[in-house]
């Protein structure tokens, strides 16, 4: 092979190693052992802590939780897959690093190769990377552990770039890139952000198709089409367990159809709609303010906890009343229509003014692509503040209900919005363009953009009133709202300026570049320092390296409580009820406990269901009695005030946690009904309503609420309900019992049925028996007289049959790439 081909791969190689020193650089702190303590990380590991421990030990795959909402499967907790092998390909391709590493080299050498897909030359798609890895809303969703959505927005270069090569360029290499793209993105599974990026690249498929009958190479590109496809497939293949096991799940879930009616002249819940419920799907919806943010980042007040100094109005009105607030501490300036935030999307101010010039300098599809595109993706963000729009998608387009918070949509945004501005960058490098006229287009899109953020800086205060959604709560905390206002006016007018001076130095950049003072590597370079240094000022108000802190601080988090040690001291299963803390919106206890909560956006439906419709009204009876004093002193009233909590006896709810933080106590609940229990009687209902109400007015530690839907497999719907039945060993795959009993009955066990035909298995003796519901979402069985051993085993074909197409499709994939490298290497020795 010869010396030219190994000399082309040395700027590659510069580019590469200046990733990994950029990458460190910001994130120094971690090689000194420290870590970050992201909120939704903190979640994963507490629910995952059941089933990581069980891989630990036995080598085997959980596939099913018991530690949250009562239990439900892993698949979108803690993805049980080992048979994918494209994960070495993806370590490999983030340079075997870890941590925030990991995340930030994968997604610029994804970028780089997207962009050098695009035919840009080497610094200006290094130029792209850094514009795409180091935006803002990478290192917001790094700060709270949204991990999978970096690496699934990443692919999503990958896939462009395949999509762009296999119609415009070298289609094998197209498909290589499209297929692998493919592959990584689904494996990373967060099936919005896939489906975000696939909104905005139906504009850029839908001009490709046009091209091609226009040009007339119809034959060409329905063979590439094909292969396409094929590629897509074999991709889709190699995650076959997760995709095979999440669409099973997902008919169960909130995401799902709805099992409950709807009555009428009832607001609708989740429990009663086909996906989700509108206001609880656009609760995070941007508003006008938040888009402006992306090109001034304080337009908003930035984020809800937002550092300001001692000289600050908020600083001097608490210094003013006593209080003596460090020399940076944080206030709550945001004042947009989120509920909170952790801080703007910002798009940043170079970009902006990249992207008007590349309006003016890009002439053919892909930039209508990327303007229909980009404008579709901020208006979709908007969600339920621009009601009319946003309520044909949710409403008509196929599966746009099954996602909440449109807001995020910003974080595929801010992948597609460099691209413009990066192909003009391509335009202004190529050579006989016209100086001049090149010259007064970058002073034309400067002044557009850079006088866009000056205006705001002297009209913006005049548009709003700066107040925001949360000040009367803020007031209750010491805030003065006059002072918060002065200070996010403050914040607007500095980022304004701010944006107007990047904007000014980066046109600066340019002009000298196309004059002649620099060449295309030194203004490049220049050029992303200026980005970094404008992605950066702002990522390090939200994540800086004093947001990393020692191991040993992070996992303090999961000590337990005094509360916790007492509690675990029970070695018998149970389940556990936190009031102290928000119990469905966090999966902290799952740490430890069998719980009640949790923490999930695709919880069962018909879990949610029953918080709905009967654990609220228990805890509501659970939090009156509390206040009564003969709760306190009187066993016959708390005995019947514990017994008339159905849906919590019936989920063997042995433990409350009560109190406040640092002041936690457990309230022992002697009406649980315990692992499983023999009914007396079955009462038959004909719907999912009668179903689920019945629960208030049953006795259901004697009688067992079955729809008529197992009327043929009932044998009998009386019995005496003597008799013992006992849990001798859980695990999260397989439940073992023993029963003793003279007289055949039926047996209601307190753990959660799914259904039918997913994975549950029942034995009585090994053999084979039919698990039926009962009580809404229970699991139910008929249990023959005699000594009996019954057996639950999770064993869902849809995971075992996908682990071996996913083993058979990735083996194929990665074959396939030492094919290509090897027939490279020897097309090089030829032309040698």
């Amino acid at each position: 092979m010869n010396k030219t081909f190994w000399q082309s791969l040395i700027p590659h190689a510069i580019c590469v190693a200046l990733f990994w020193i950029i990458a460190v650089v910001f994130f120094y702190p971690y090689l000194q052992g420290k870590v970050l303590q992201q909120s939704d990380t903190t979640m994963w590991e507490a629910s995952s802590k059941e089933s990581l421990d069980y891989r630990k030990e036995t080598g085997e795959s959980a596939l099913w939780n018991t530690r949250m909402f009562g239990g439900m499967p892993t698949y979108q907790i803690t993805s049980p897959a080992k048979s994918n092998y494209l994960v070495y390909v993806q370590s490999a391709l983030a340079l075997f690093t870890s941590g925030p590493l990991y995340y930030f080299i994968l997604f610029s050498i994804c970028s780089y190769i997207f962009y050098l897909a695009l035919s840009m030359p080497v610094w200006i798609a290094f130029v792209g990377a850094i514009s795409s890895a180091y935006v803002t809303s990478n290192f917001l969703l790094f700060a709270t552990g949204h991990n999978t959505k970096i690496l699934v927005i990443a692919y999503t270069g990958l896939i462009l770039a395949g999509i762009i090569q296999a119609f415009k360029g070298n289609r094998y290499w197209g498909l290589i890139l499209f297929g692998f793209g493919v592959a990584f993105n689904i494996m990373n599974n967060h099936v919005q952000m896939t489906y975000y990026a696939l909104i905005m690249t139906i504009p850029l498929v839908l001009f490709l198709i046009y091209d091609n009958i226009k040009g007339k190479n119809i034959t060409r590109f329905g063979i590439t089409s094909g292969l396409m496809i094929v590629a897509g497939l074999v991709a889709l293949g190699a995650s076959a367990s997760l995709l095979w096991t999440t669409y099973e799940y997902a008919e169960d879930t909130m995401r799902g159809k709805p099992i409950l009616s709807a009555k009428e002249g009832v607001v609708k819940s989740s429990s009663e709609v086909e996906g989700l419920e509108w206001n609880y799907a656009m609760a995070w919806s941007n508003g006008m303010p938040d888009v402006l943010a992306s090109f001034i980042p304080g337009f908003a007040g930035g984020s809800s906890g937002e550092s300001l100094d001692k000289d600050s109005y908020t600083a001097r009105d608490l210094r003013s009343k006593g209080y003596q607030p460090p020399k940076e501490f944080k206030a709550p300036l945001y004042w947009g229509p989120l509920p909170f935030t952790g801080g703007p999307f910002y798009l940043g101010a170079i970009m902006l003014f990249l992207f008007v010039l590349g309006i003016m300098l890009v002439q053919d599809y892909r930039r209508w692509w990327l303007i229909i595109g980009i404008g579709l993706s901020l208006l979709l963000s908007m969600g339920k503040n621009l009601e009319w729009f946003n309520k044909l998608f949710f409403d008509y387009f196929p599966l746009y209900n099954k996602f909440r918070a449109p807001s995020s949509i910003a974080s595929v945004t801010s992948f597609f919005f460099p691209i413009l501005g990066i192909l003009a960058l391509g335009i202004i490098a190529k050579e006989g363009e016209d100086k001049n006229e090149m010259t007064k287009k970058i002073w034309l899109s400067a002044a557009l953009t850079g006088g866009f953020c000056l205006l705001m800086a002297i009209l913006g205060p005049l548009f709003y009133n700066f107040n925001g959604l949360n000040d009367a709560e803020y007031v209750q905390q010491g805030f003065n709202p006059d002072a918060l206002i002065k200070d996010r006016i403050s914040l607007l007018r500095t980022d304004a300026f701010r944006s107007a001076i990047f904007i000014a130095l980066a046109a600066g950049i340019l002009y000298l570049w196309k004059k002649g003072t620099f060449n295309l590597q030194v203004s490049m370079i220049i050029l992303a320092a200026l980005v970094l240094m404008d992605f950066g000022g702002v990522s390090n108000r939200y994540l800086s390296w004093d947001s990393f802190v020692k191991k040993s601080t992070a996992k303090s988090t999961f000590e337990p409580r005094a509360v916790d040690s007492q509690i675990l001291q029970d070695k018998s299963n149970y389940r556990v009820l936190d009031l102290t803390i928000n119990t469905f919106n966090t999966s902290i206890n799952s740490y430890f406990f069998r719980s009640i909560g949790g923490n999930h956006a695709a919880k069962l439906q018909r879990f949610q269901d029953l918080i709905d419709h009967q654990i609220q009204g228990d805890i509501q009876k659970l939090s009156q009695a509390l206040s009564d004093p003969a709760f306190q002193t009187n066993d016959s009233v708390r005995l019947n005030t514990m017994s008339s909590l159905k849906s919590l006896n019936m989920l063997n709810t042995k433990y409350f946690i009560l109190g406040q933080p640092g002041k936690e106590v457990p309230l022992v609940n002697p009406a649980a009904l315990g692992n499983a229990w023999f009914v007396k009687s079955i009462e038959t209902v004909g719907n999912a309503n009668e179903e689920i109400e019945k629960i208030n007015s049953t006795d259901v530690s004697n009688t067992a609420i079955v729809s008529n839907e197992f009327d043929a497999v009932m044998t009998s719907k009386s019995f005496d309900g003597t008799g013992a039945i006992k849990l001798e060993d859980m695990k999260p795959n397989e439940i073992k019992y023993t029963s003793e009993s003279g007289q055949p009955q039926f047996a209601v066990f307190s753990e959660i049925w799914y259904g039918p035909n997913k994975g549950w298995k029942a034995t009585i003796d090994g053999q084979p028996a039919e698990i039926i519901r009962a009580d809404y979402l229970l699991r139910g069985l008929q249990v023959p007289a005699g000594k009996h051993e019954i057996v639950f085993s999770f064993e869902p074909r849809s995971f075992y049959l996908g682990e071996k197409i996913s083993m058979l499709c990735s083996i194929l994939m990665i074959g396939l790439i030492g094919v290509i490298v090897f027939r490279e290497f020897k097309k090089k020795a030829a032309e040698k």
